[in-house]
């Protein structure tokens, strides 16, 4: 946006929204966990879903033909709120290791932890110390409750209920955005697959990791082989 104010958030939104493309059912899975149906309130033959995981795809030059993968569910191992955004590995390698010395080394990595109170990190790959040219892994960070705002954090009710009382849409989605995004959703909602039974204090139904493959599902303060 050329502003930080709402009008110029919401102008910018928008414009990538218009260029989502349409969910595809074949891109998505969705899931309930086991149990679901014996809650309260809940029918015993209930479809609903418990757990969704789709491909998005954003055609603008920027992003056009990068695959942004979104997961959430109810039940599952924990409770987070994270965004990765995993570089693609340079085709130029300035450090001929060979593949052994490589094998643990994951992409470059931009991570936000959105929950309160937050955090911004990065992972990438730095030289060991010493005569050897050899990588391991580093990372830096901001922890947003190692900081001097954490004296001024709002809950996230009071931030909502603070903007609405002072008339600050900079953080909400406008009428056209939310439209927008209910079209885009369309094709999912009028075919969606069945939902695949999964265990609660899981990440999900299995089918889920072929969304993504060959990459993986993964928490980056978490150690992971693959991609």
């Amino acid at each position: 946006p050329a502003a930080l104010d709402a009008a110029s958030l919401h102008r910018e939104k928008r414009a990538v929204f218009e260029s989502m493309k349409l969910l595809d059912p074949d891109q998505a899975v969705f899931g309930q966990y086991e149990g679901y149906r014996s809650e309260l309130g809940v029918a015993e033959d209930s479809m609903v879903e418990t757990f969704v995981a789709v491909e998005v795809a954003i055609a603008n030059p920027r992003w056009n033909g990068v695959p942004f993968y979104l997961r959430t569910g109810k039940a599952l191992a924990e409770t987070r709120s994270t965004v990765t955004l995993g570089f693609k590995r340079c085709a130029l390698q300035l450090f001929d290791l060979g593949p052994d010395a490589t094998a643990g080394l994951r992409p470059n990595e931009i991570v936000f932890e959105l929950a309160d109170p937050g955090s911004v990190s990065a992972a990438f790959s730095a030289k060991k110390p010493g005569p050897q040219m050899t990588l391991e892994p580093a990372s830096w960070s901001f922890d947003y409750s190692d900081s001097f705002t954490v004296a001024n954090e709002l809950e996230a009710y009071e931030r909502l209920l603070h903007d609405v009382m002072l008339g600050d849409a900079t953080l909400f989605n406008d009428a056209a955005g939310i439209e927008r995004l209910w079209e885009v959703a369309a094709p999912l909602l009028q075919s969606p697959p069945s939902p695949l039974s999964y265990a609660p204090g899981s990440w999900g139904p299995e089918p889920a990791d072929g969304l993504v493959a060959p990459h993986r599902w993964h928490l980056p303060d978490r150690p992971v082989t693959g991609q």
